[in-house]
C-alpha cells in the first residue's frame, strides 16, 4: 500500500500547484477535489488549470468546490469537470455552467438541514436563503 497523502495541500502559486497534483495523482487519487473559493476565490485560474491539466493528462476527472459566481468561472474557464456546491452562484454563472456541459453537484440536503437549524433558533449559515423550501 502506498503511503497516501492525508488531508487538504495548500498551494500559492503555480509553481506549487502543478507538484501538488502530480503527487496526489502519483500517490493514485483517481479524483481530484480543489477549492476555487471559500468565501473568496482560493485558487486563480492559472492554478486550477494546471492542477486540471495535470489530471486530465492521466485521464483523471477534478471536481471544484465553487461556492461563488468568480470560483464558478474560474473553475469553467480553467476545464472543471464538476462544480460542487454553488450556493451563492448567480444566474450568470449557472448559465455557464449549463453552457459547458459541467456537472453541478449543488448538495441540496445540507442547505435543508441548515435552513432548519436556523428555524429552531441554532446558527446554520448565514448565507441560506429564507425561501428555501422544506419540501
Amino acid at each position: 500500500m502506498k503511503d497516501l497523502p492525508t488531508g487538504a495541500q495548500f498551494v500559492s502559486g503555480v509553481e506549487e500547484a502543478r507538484p501538488a497534483a502530480r503527487e496526489q495523482l502519483g500517490q493514485g487519487a483517481d479524483l481530484l477535489k480543489v477549492y476555487a473559493d471559500w468565501a473568496t476565490p482560493t485558487l486563480t485560474v492559472d492554478e486550477l488549470r494546471v492542477i486540471i491539466d495535470e489530471a486530465h493528462k492521466v485521464k483523471r476527472k477534478v471536481a471544484v468546490n465553487a461556492m461563488t459566481p468568480e470560483g464558478v468561472r474560474n473553475a469553467l474557464a480553467a476545464g472543471a469537470d464538476s462544480i460542487e456546491h454553488c450556493h451563492n452562484a448567480d444566474r450568470a454563472a449557472l448559465e455557464l455552467i449549463r453552457q459547458k456541459g459541467v456537472f453541478l453537484v449543488p448538495t441540496v440536503g445540507i442547505l435543508k438541514d441548515l435552513w432548519a437549524q436556523r428555524r429552531r433558533g441554532g446558527a446554520g449559515f448565514q448565507f441560506v436563503p429564507e425561501t428555501l423550501s422544506t419540501s
